[in-house]
């Protein structure tokens, strides 16, 4: 092939790649976000210091609002108005009657929007980390029941099907979890129905593994080659990731902003721009441990977001010194983020592999979710089985909006 025809090949690829953040439904104060919450949250992260605007896509949970049945989640109009392109969310471990309501919301959305969600979508995920929460390690640590294979082939189907004929007719469908629940043979239905598969990885959470700072490189690239050995020739997207600034010991992993720098260098710099990415996340709501680069919208980032031309897994890794960190060390399934309803959480399914869980073949993330209207990490069960601070937020939602 010629040297040119590669150039621009490659050139296509880093033009077609999205990054951005996970965005759950709840700010901070635990209040459901509202569109200016959204355009506020989406500005923050395109004007970030050091990033050159490339945090100009949003991966959501949920196409229902907080608090209301099945209305469109302000997300999307937030979306249209700021040009943010949109990883579409259903939230699918909710049963089948809460499914209907986020088929209900994906039609009002794109009968409403038309081609200028057309424009904007990425792609669609039916679910997210549903599968690790049928896991024994996700249940010791949140109730969230999760969906099986079947059903969530039939999820993508009722999808495909509802899209047929529609501004989104050619938007490509998938589905989010661990990298341990893709790679376990019995979920193999799920990889043949979906276009593309999401990977959540947290090497910081793998306490069952060597997962101090210097190796979290090594245990992201290889759960994302077993990943990609799973996906049948399948594209594989970045849904989640990151390190966290606060919180306890995971074995060897230390939450501290110079480790969170680290991770960001050395893992995040050489996919942004390459592979599909939404990091998590741009603030955090409160969890025990926190993902956010930075403290709050507007604020300066937690640590430097250029990525250097130079940046490699030779890099040295950071002291422990200057840590921001939470009491204690965790206990085992104590911490996840996950949602636990899809329109609810604050910033997306979080992370948390606890411990034997995401490291040890046991399905890992489980953002859990217990009804429709809480998206986002809060303090629900993510890719370890730990929790976090959306998922507890979208907990409450998710009751709260079940009652309707």
């Amino acid at each position: 092939m010629r040297s040119s025809t590669v150039a621009s090949l490659a050139m296509a690829a880093v033009a077609s790649a999205h990054t951005g953040f996970n965005y759950g439904a709840l700010n901070q104060d635990g209040s459901v976000k509202s569109q200016n919450d959204f355009e506020a949250d989406f500005k923050a992260a395109s004007s970030l210091e050091g990033t050159d605007g490339k945090f100009n896509s949003a991966r959501l949970y949920t196409m229902v609002q907080g608090g209301t049945d099945s209305d469109i989640i302000s997300a999307i109009p937030a979306a249209v108005k700021t040009d943010t392109t949109l990883l579409l969310g259903l939230w699918a471990s909710a049963g089948e009657e809460q499914f209907k309501k986020e088929l209900t919301a994906l039609k009002s959305a794109i009968d409403t929007y038309g081609d200028k969600l057309k424009d904007l979508v990425v792609g669609i995920s039916i679910g997210s980390e549903d599968l690790y929460r049928l896991t024994p390690e996700s249940k010791k640590s949140t109730p969230n029941p999760g969906a099986e294979p079947d059903t969530l082939v039939g999820y993508v189907k009722e999808v495909r099907d509802l899209i047929k004929g529609t501004a989104l007719e050619g938007a490509k469908l998938g589905h989010v979890d661990t990298w341990t629940a893709w790679v376990n043979g019995s979920n193999s239905a799920v990889v043949d129905a979906v276009d593309w598969l999401g990977f959540d990885g947290y090497p910081y959470f793998q306490e069952a593994m060597e997962n101090d700072i210097k190796n979290s490189k090594n245990l992201f690239d290889d759960s994302m080659e077993k990943t990609r050995a799973a996906a049948n020739g399948k594209p594989v997207w970045i849904t989640e990731t990151g390190w966290p600034v606060k919180g306890p010991d995971y074995n060897k992993g230390q939450a501290s902003i110079e480790n969170a720098e680290w991770y960001y260098q050395n893992v995040g710099c050489p996919l942004f721009g390459v592979e599909n990415v939404w990091w998590y996340m741009l603030v955090e709501a409160g969890a025990e441990v926190e993902f956010g680069v930075a403290p709050s919208l507007g604020a300066a980032p937690y640590y430097n977001l250029t990525c250097s031309a130079t940046t490699s897994s030779s890099s040295a890794a950071p002291s422990a010194t200057g840590k921001v960190k939470g009491s204690g060390s965790a206990s085992s399934g104590s911490y996840a983020t996950g949602s636990a309803s899809p329109t609810g959480g604050y910033s997306g399914s979080g992370s948390g592999s606890g411990s034997g869980s995401y490291a040890s073949g046991g399905s890992s993330s489980a953002t859990g979710s217990a009804g429709p209207s809480s998206s986002g990490p809060a303090t629900i069960t993510s890719s370890a089985g730990r929790l976090t601070s959306a998922g507890a937020a979208l907990v409450a939602l998710a009751a709260a909006v079940a009652m309707i």
